[in-house]
């Protein structure tokens, strides 16, 4: 559960969450808005204290890392696995990915791993530590 996390889509800002694993889990069809752009990601605001290191914010949006594709590629060569780019954590600090596997990771000068899948994706809401797989 993530207590008190907040969320924004199409860049507006909406409401802070209580108890947000069932809001996470659940879709909420929003009425068209036609003044604006398609919705290109979805970015979530939470800080403070997580499991085992710091609960960070991070941003789902493949199309703010078209200029790092390249680094993408170098990875996958070097995993053996096909890395696709994701979204920022932590405002554009680290890079998010993920594997053809579903497999979350952290890509800097190095690549973590968060988990496969849901929990993956649960470990990085919930501030669990990554787990170094490349340096």
């Amino acid at each position: 559960m993530v207590p008190e996390a907040g969320y924004r889509t199409c860049g507006t800002r909406l409401p802070s969450l209580k108890g947000t694993d069932a809001a996470l889990r659940s879709h909420q069809v929003l009425p068209a808005d036609r003044s604006r752009p398609a919705c290109r990601g979805l970015a979530l605001d939470i800080y403070g204290p997580g499991i085992s290191s710091a609960r960070e914010p991070f941003e789902l949006n493949p199309l703010r890392l078209v200029s790092e594709l390249e680094r993408f590629a170098e990875w996958s060569v070097e995993l053996e696995t096909s890395l696709f780019p994701v979204g920022l954590l932590d405002h554009g600090r680290f890079l998010l990915g993920i594997s053809e596997k579903s497999e979350i990771f952290l890509v800097e000068a190095w690549v973590d791993t968060f988990g496969i899948g849901d929990a993956g994706l649960e470990n990085l809401i919930l501030g669990v530590l990554p787990k170094t797989v490349a340096e």
